[in-house]
Formats: C-alpha cells, structure tokens, sequence
C-alpha cells in the first residue's frame, strides 16, 4: 500500500539497526514530503548518510531541509553537530545559534556549544556551556566527561572534576 508511510518508516528503522542503510534508504525515499512521516524520515535519512561518511550529501540535504523548513530548530542543531564533526566550530556555533533561537534550549544543544567553545579554546564559553547541559541533564555521561577533563587538564575544581568524571 504506497499510503503505508508509517510502516515504510518503522523497516527504515529496523534495517538501519541491522546496518543495511542502503535498504533503509531506499524506504526513506519512498516517503512523500507531504506524509506526516516526512520529517523523522528525513532526520533519519540524514543520519544514514553520515553512518556512511556522505557528509556532503548529508550537508546537501540538510540545506534543501532547511530551505523547506526554515524554522526547525532540529534541523539547525543537526546542521551544527555536522559541521562540529568536522571541526568547523565557527559554522556550527552559528547553526547552534540558530537553533537556539529558533527554541532549542537541549542539554545536547548546549553540550555541543561547550565543546566547540573548548575547541576554539575559548574556556570560559565552554565551561558554562557544558554546565549548563549537566544542568539540564544531571545525567549527561558526555558532557560530565568533557567538563571533568576541561578542569582536570587545567589543574582546576579537582574534586568536581573526579566526581564528573566518576559520574560519567
């Protein structure tokens, strides 16, 4: 049934989990952009897409995403966790930016700034950041980690940093 959207999702999913992306794919693309489906498709498409290290497919269609969704804020956090991934703190911290003012106030958002602050050595930004996704989410095993060895790296907050670390 071509109006079996949900279902054509959910084998996504599972043949993602089996790590059989191509077959994944080839059900994502089945899903029309008018199906309520459409967005977890495509969020689901792109992730594909950097499991298979096609980051500039993936980049491509985060910009046709964006041009069609310009007010998703899961669309600007995705933007900016690919360029993070390829140390492009400067674009990333932008796209963060967007999302943020576009509603997202995530613990990973701010994870994800705090590392990108600490790549640009710029520590103070990182730290609050990082703290504030702790904040957020006590149990944020990444974050935890990332602020303990900031600290721990810099001969500071010892005790905290070994309990985050701990923690994590």
């Amino acid at each position: 049934d071509p109006e079996l959207h949900a279902a054509r999702f959910v084998l996504a999913q599972l043949f993602t989990a089996m790590n059989k992306l191509d077959t994944a794919q080839q059900f994502l693309e089945a899903i029309p952009h008018t199906s309520v489906w459409s967005q977890p498709a495509t969020f689901l498409h792109i992730n594909i897409l950097i499991e298979k290290e096609a980051l500039e497919d993936a980049r491509t269609r985060l910009t046709t995403e964006l041009e069609a969704w310009p007010e998703n804020r899961r669309l600007y956090h995705l933007l900016g966790d690919l360029y993070r991934r390829d140390r492009l703190c400067e674009d990333a911290l932008a796209a963060y930016a967007d999302a943020e003012k576009r509603g997202d106030r995530s613990g990973a958002l701010y994870r994800s700034r705090g590392v990108c602050y600490a790549e640009l050595q710029e520590m103070a930004l990182a730290e609050d950041n990082l703290q504030r996704a702790i904040d957020i989410n006590p149990n944020d095993a990444s974050a935890l980690n990332y602020l303990g060895y900031l600290w721990a790296d810099e001969g500071r907050n010892l005790d905290r940093a070994l309990s985050y670390i701990e923690d994590a």
